[in-house]
C-alpha cells in the first residue's frame, strides 16, 4: 500500500495478526466516517487505538467513541 508510506500492512496481516488468529482490516476515511459502521456490522466486542496526547488525535477518538455502541469499549494503548 503505497499510500501509507512504510508500513508493512502486509506483513501485518501475513505474519504476527495471522499467527495469532487476528483478521486485519485497513478502512480508508476518516475514522468517524467508517469505523462505528464497521464495528455494528462486524459485531466487534470492543475497538483498541493507540494513544496520542495530542489534541486533534484525543478529538478523533472521542468522535468515535460518541458513535459506538454503548456496550463496545474503546481501548487506548500506550
Amino acid at each position: 500500500f503505497s499510500c501509507c508510506g512504510d508500513v508493512d500492512f502486509e506483513g501485518l496481516e501475513e505474519g504476527e495478526c495471522k499467527h495469532l488468529n487476528i483478521e486485519f482490516h485497513l478502512l480508508f476515511g476518516p475514522a468517524v466516517n467508517v469505523l462505528p459502521t464497521f464495528v455494528q456490522q462486524h459485531n466487534m466486542g470492543a475497538v483498541v487505538t493507540d494513544f496520542s496526547p495530542l489534541r486533534l488525535p484525543a478529538q478523533w477518538v472521542r468522535d468515535v467513541q460518541d458513535l459506538l455502541p454503548t456496550d463496545v469499549p474503546l481501548c487506548q494503548a500506550s
